[in-house]
């Protein structure tokens, strides 16, 4: 009996023995070997690959330091900085405790740094990108839940300001009725630009200007205004412009724009088939072949276009110019014409490219024009699953000849919106009320068949 307990203690001292190794051994393979599963509903731990290729490809060192106690700090921001570290070994994160390390924090602050406890510090280059625990996050308008997490977005724009990002300074037309919005200008400043407000008719445009962005105008541009725009282009200046429903009563802007290829319709486009939430004008634009649209060749996204104006391509080349298409409506598409009885039929250019080679060497002047005023609105340049802020950022990537720049959108907390055209509504109801039924039938048709010849 004394045998037989002895031998059954010294076989539980050894399981418990085993199962305690096994459980050391699994700890040391998932810390070594990333061994780990992200479950949650949107993949809110892992980094996306535009994250990943910019940090593996990093060739500066980056310091990121955390001002609090590793183990104090909040557990997601915190899990996700650690996604970094093994990616490249230019990265090191440092947790420095304010309250036990007081000099770090007064050694930024003699930088002109105002920091705070649960701040993030980068450092590279000589540059520091200062990011706050609530910029990580996207909270409600009532501002007690939060909606969307913003920690990938940031973090990756810090190192990409940091490390990689060339100065670049953008301004925005003022004075017409221009109302560019906060996610628009947050994209340019995640990519190192600078941005400013320009009353062309009084300053002008400086000549380390490196993009102009007219957003919408109400009302034309004058001519000086005018001039000073073509004098930018012509020496090797990059423009975007977006245009609303106003724009064809501006005679000035649009015959600049036709001089760069780009003749401005009347009306909005009308999108029967190819739109979201059940309305016309939100229009579910259509990918032409052009260097902008190759991101979007493996992604099913759309770029929303609510309130397009109707766009034509005047010419493909004409001396030192060349236009091309990007964006388009389906044939299916109308606009109202300048007659009340007048209708006109689609395919419209949504949106185009122009260029124009310098006479003398030198950059050649880019131009997009975006027929919708709309497009970069916060509410569709903060929805994931709608191409808005990726397109806008391929622009912006064509214009200035640089392909490391970044959109990462906010990951949602909640079930992602999934844009679905009015097309794919329709064939979505075929299949449920007819297909289902002709399904039925036809196992029907097989199975009686099939009693009848036993």
């Amino acid at each position: 009996m004394n045998k037989g307990k002895a031998g059954y203690r010294l076989a539980a001292l050894l399981g418990l023995a085993v199962f305690l190794l096994a459980g050391v051994l699994a700890r040391q393979i998932t810390a070594r070997c990333g061994m780990k599963a992200d479950l949650t509903e949107n993949q809110l731990y892992r980094l996306s690959d535009e994250t990943r290729q910019l940090v593996s490809s990093l060739d500066t060192d980056v310091r990121i330091t955390v001002l609090n106690a590793e183990a104090e700090y909040p557990l997601l921001p915190g899990n996700l900085l650690a996604e970094y570290a093994p990616l490249s070994s230019h990265i090191s994160i440092t947790f420095c405790d304010p309250y036990t390390d007081p000099l770090t924090v007064r050694g930024y602050s003699e930088k002109g740094y105002d920091v705070a406890l649960n701040d993030i510090v980068f450092e590279a280059r000589g540059r520091i990108c200062v990011v706050a625990l609530e910029e990580l996050y996207e909270l409600s308008a009532d501002g007690e839940s939060v909606t969307a997490i913003k920690a990938e977005q940031k973090i990756t724009s810090a190192i990409y300001q940091t490390a990689v990002a060339a100065e670049r300074k953008v301004l925005f037309t003022d004075g017409h009725g221009e109302q560019p919005s906060a996610s628009l200008m947050a994209l340019l400043e995640e990519n190192g630009c600078s941005s400013a407000y320009a009353a062309l008719s009084v300053l002008g445009l400086e000549d380390d200007t490196d993009m102009l962005v007219i957003c919408a105008p109400k009302q034309d541009f004058m001519p000086d205004e005018i001039d000073a725009v073509g004098k930018y282009l012509e020496t090797g200046g990059r423009a975007m412009v977006f245009l609303g429903p106003e724009a064809d009563s501006m005679s000035n802007l649009g015959d600049f724009l036709g001089e760069w290829g780009v003749e401005i319709g009347s009306g909005i486009v009308h999108e029967p088939r190819l739109n979201v939430g059940a309305n016309e004008v939100n229009v579910a634009a259509t990918y032409i072949s052009h260097p902008i649209n190759a991101y979007f060749s493996n992604n099913r996204y759309y770029v929303i276009m609510p309130s397009g104006v109707p766009l034509a391509q005047r010419f493909i080349s004409l001396g030192q110019m060349k236009t091309m298409q990007v964006l388009s409506s389906s044939v299916d598409a109308w606009a109202q014409g300048t007659l009340e009885w007048e209708r006109e039929s689609g395919p419209f250019v949504l949106a185009m490219t122009s260029e124009r080679t310098s006479a003398v060497g030198g950059e050649p002047g880019r131009l997009i024009t975006l027929g919708s005023g709309q497009m970069y609105g916060d509410d569709l340049m903060q929805t994931p699953s709608v191409a808005n802020r990726a397109f806008l950022m391929q622009c912006m990537s064509w214009l200035l000849d640089d392909e490391t720049l970044i959109s990462i959108p906010a990951k949602e907390m909640g079930d992602p919106y999934l844009p679905v055209t009015a097309g794919e509504v329709r064939a979505f109801s075929a299949l449920l009320t007819v297909g289902i039924a002709l399904a039925w039938l036809c196992v029907g048709l097989v199975v009686t068949l099939r009693r009848r010849n036993l």
